[in-house]
């Protein structure tokens, strides 16, 4: 039986949901891309032999349940990966003081963030096959302070929480059904890019790393896939980085990791 995912967030070729697709593309699996309705033309260029939806996961449920609608008729019989790369906030309030946070940005970036996961799940769980498998993305920032990641932090923390939450409701689990949040080092992404300070933070992840360079998205994308088809792995927070999550902060500015052959 071909395998079948629906994949949430796709942008551009860079992202971390492009990642994703390749290596699901690789595998022979059937694909629906749904993504923010101002990025689906940005999205189609980027997988041409793929049917993108435009989907506004804020707010009200209107566009998730006309999309539940269409991916019932072209899937009856269900699918099998659900994939939340979803992420936003206001980048002016990504940088500076905390206090900078307002409160209509807070809750957008919330609800966005990290509450379109209960949504999604909430809506396609349900139409999904016995042990299938839902994975999310987040970042360090959620453990760790991160300059000019203000109000998404919080979101992400949000975020890994919920899957630990989500993987053990029955809707999930009477169907063996696995949920992860997918823990990446900086990639140069459209949403890292929005961030102050991303070509520091690329700079530094790749001296920290194990082998000093960066994860790429197809790596991440291929980690994902094989978290994703693992059983019994649920309600986690892996790091996909190349080790940066396990560095110390080293003696001085020229030693950001153990392994100081990198620079």
């Amino acid at each position: 039986m071909t395998k079948r995912a629906l994949i949430f967030g796709l942008s551009n070729t860079s992202s971390i949901a492009f990642g994703v697709y390749e290596a699901m593309k690789a595998q022979g699996i059937d694909i629906i891309v749904a993504t923010a309705p101002a990025l689906v033309e940005r999205a189609q260029k980027a997988v041409p032999d793929t049917q993108v939806f435009g989907c506004n996961v804020q707010g009200s449920a209107a566009d998730i349940l006309r999309l539940k609608e269409e991916v019932s008729v072209m899937w009856e019989d269900g699918f099998d990966y659900l994939v939340h790369a979803v992420a936003f906030s206001d980048t002016k309030e990504l940088k500076g003081s905390i206090f900078n946070t307002s409160r209509e940005n807070y809750l957008a970036t919330q609800d966005i963030s990290a509450y379109s996961l209960v949504e999604l799940c909430r809506h396609f769980v349900p139409m999904m096959r016995q042990g299938g498998s839902v994975a999310t993305f987040t970042f360090a920032a959620s453990r760790y302070r991160s300059p000019n990641y203000n109000t998404m932090a919080p979101a992400k923390s949000a975020l890994e929480t919920l899957v630990k939450y989500i993987a053990f409701d029955p809707m999930l689990a009477d169907k063996r059904m696995t949920i992860n949040a997918i823990s990446a080092g900086p990639i140069k992404t459209l949403s890292l890019m929005g961030v102050g300070g991303a070509g520091t933070s690329l700079k530094m992840g790749a001296r920290r790393s194990a082998i000093g360079e960066n994860v790429t998205a197809a790596e991440v994308g291929m980690a994902t896939l094989n978290i994703m088809n693992s059983p019994g792995i649920t309600g986690q927070t892996i790091n996909v980085d190349w080790g940066i999550s396990c560095c110390g902060m080293g003696a001085g500015d020229t030693e950001l990791a153990f392994n100081t052959q990198h620079g």
